[in-house]
């Protein structure tokens, strides 16, 4: 019997930040993550992508993987910050490399593209989820020297948390006005009237 050969051929590997063109793109390695975790597949469509990703107000930093020129993978970064270790970070919100791309390098250069790339953010350190059924990511994870801490997620959503926010909004304090403390003068629109 003989061993399978493996290939000398060097594979072309490319971590670089999303663009607006690549919408189409990150919203279908969107949709094969959540295929992947049994979750919905519709919500981010490539409409969804440019208004959030790459709108007036970006929500995330992504990055995109590119194995011998095609789509491997996607990673999107949000800036955190730890009150008790008081550092700034960044939370890893998606991490994903296609089935065809794994076991190749592309998740482990996908997160330490991520790592420097929040670190020009000022960010010390990233931190992410995963779902507790998926041990394969759970030992890629490990391999990395990450701190693993029992955590229980949460997260307030649909009507849910329209209500806490509505409710939220009803106890927020009326503003203020503010004295200009050079002139002992009240400032805002009506104190200019």
């Amino acid at each position: 019997m003989t061993k399978p050969q493996r290939s000398n051929t060097r594979r072309h590997l490319v971590i670089r930040p999303a663009v607006r063109g690549d919408a189409v793109t990150i919203a279908a390695l969107a949709r094969e993550l959540s295929a992947f975790q049994n979750e919905p597949t519709d919500r981010l469509t490539a409409a969804v992508v440019r208004r959030d990703f790459f709108g007036r107000s970006p929500a995330v930093r992504v990055l995109i993987a590119e194995l011998d020129g095609q789509p491997a993978g996607y990673a999107t970064l949000t800036p955190a910050y730890e009150s008790s270790a008081a550092e700034r970070g960044c939370y890893l919100g998606d991490l994903y490399v296609t089935a065809a791309a794994r076991a190749r390098g592309v998740g482990r250069a996908l997160l330490a593209a991520a790592a420097s790339s929040a670190s020009t953010l000022g960010a010390t350190f990233l931190w992410w989820c995963s779902k507790a059924w998926n041990v394969e990511a759970h030992a890629f994870y490990r391999k990395l020297g990450v701190k693993e801490e029992p955590v229980m997620a949460h997260a307030l959503t649909s009507s849910r948390f329209a209500a806490l926010a509505a409710e939220g909004a009803t106890l927020s304090a009326p503003r203020h006005r503010r004295t200009d403390p050079r002139a002992g003068r009240r400032t805002g629109r009506r104190a200019q009237q």
